[in-house]
């Protein structure tokens, strides 16, 4: 078996292409992150307004259900002010994390 002994040297190589940190394709996986963040800032957005909405029309705005559990039996299921702030409070904070 014959070796093109030219081929075995690294220097003949052709230089490697260098890739930016954050690629400019359409595709990247940087859009992807961006576009992400920019739901959870709005996710978050809505939030803080229903959390306003809340605290302007108290009464009007609870949410209180009991949900029927096979295993763990009834868990109770309430959005008032208090448990409103705290979802917008932890997604804004995970959306920015």
């Amino acid at each position: 078996m014959a070796v093109n002994p030219k081929k075995l040297r690294p220097y003949d190589q052709p230089p490697r292409v260098r890739r930016s940190l954050v690629p400019n394709r359409p595709d990247s996986a940087a859009t992807a992150f961006l576009v992400l963040s920019l739901l959870w800032l709005v996710g978050a957005a809505g939030l803080g307004a229903l959390w306003v909405l809340m605290l302007s029309f108290p009464d009007q705005l609870r949410f209180s259900m009991e949900l029927e559990l096979p295993i763990l039996g009834t868990f109770p299921i309430e959005a008032s002010a208090q448990t409103v702030r705290a979802a917008f409070t932890h997604s804004l904070v995970l959306g920015w994390l």
